[in-house]
């Protein structure tokens, strides 16, 4: 009797359906479980990665990859000023794997790569102030050639410093290589002439390896790569692919979208040139968010 009932009530106008639908279900016709909250838009974060690479207090070299470090920490106070707060890379990856359901409000990730000295000279001090984390990208070979009259202006850090940055817990640290950013005939992860593809990935994960054994040596956990001037194929992705680590950083500029189980491969990046203002420059890749 029950079932022909129903029958004549599905055979009315929509309207009067909806009606008699909503008060048989009462005030749980708005409930939404649990599992369906947690299946959100909300769950897919946006995120922005900027890129730096040396911070000088004179501006009369300063250009597409130096900055001021008056115009850096006026990019930190704007930062700071609208909301917006650094994450680490541990925290993406907590992310992606469903560790944590979201990222902070207005996530933004600053990397810095080549690791220059001035980094720990200028930029660790500021990020402390502001209470900001960054991940620093040194080349292996700058940092174990580099002697001990360093100059802010164009030295790198030696291995000393690099784990000061690591175990400050300000920083995150990166491998930029060891000898890829400027060996010679070799300019970032490309073949050079006459060798296979399998002798080029396996001077790539030799070379990434020597850089993953003398960070270890320091005692520094190193599970991001940083590609030499961002040059990348299907060759350097497989061989980096292939040493393990969680998050790669690329140089091509874009806004990343992350959400549960989304690789942090080949990060989108936005150089940070000198010039335009702080407001310019964030403005260019937030808009008005």
């Amino acid at each position: 009797m029950f079932s022909k009932l129903w029958k004549n009530i599905l055979g009315k106008k929509p309207i009067v359906t909806n009606l008699l639908i909503l008060a048989l279900c009462g005030a749980n016709a708005f409930f939404v479980p649990r599992a369906m909250e947690v299946i959100s838009f909300g769950n897919t974060e946006s995120l922005a990665v900027i890129l730096y690479h040396s911070v000088r207090e004179d501006t009369a070299h300063c250009g597409k990859y130096v900055l001021s470090k008056e115009l850096f920490e006026n990019d930190l106070i704007y930062l700071k000023e609208n909301g917006y707060q650094t994450v680490s890379v541990a925290m993406l990856y907590d992310f992606v794997n469903g560790n944590i359901t979201r990222l902070p409000e207005k996530s933004i990730l600053l990397t810095f790569d080549d690791g220059c000295y001035n980094i720990y000279t200028y930029v660790l001090p500021l990020l402390r102030e502001y209470g900001m984390r960054g991940v620093v990208c040194p080349v292996g070979e700058f940092t174990v050639n580099q002697n001990s009259e360093q100059k802010i202006a164009y030295s790198y850090m030696n291995i000393d410093q690099i784990r000061e940055l690591y175990e400050s817990g300000v920083f995150e640290i990166a491998n930029h290589s060891y000898n890829m950013h400027g060996s010679p005939g070799r300019t970032g992860l490309v073949k050079i002439n006459g060798e296979s593809d399998e002798q080029f990935k396996l001077s790539v994960t030799e070379d990434l390896g020597k850089m993953q054994e003398l960070l270890a040596g320091q005692g520094i956990e190193c599970r991001i790569f940083a590609y030499p001037y961002g040059i990348q194929n299907d060759l350097s992705r497989q061989a980096v692919n292939s040493m393990g680590f969680i998050c790669s950083l690329s140089c091509e500029m874009g806004i990343n979208e992350l959400s549960r189980g989304s690789s942090l491969m080949d990060l989108k990046r936005y150089n940070r040139p000198h010039g335009s203002s702080s407001e310019e420059f964030f403005n260019g890749i937030f808009g008005n968010r």
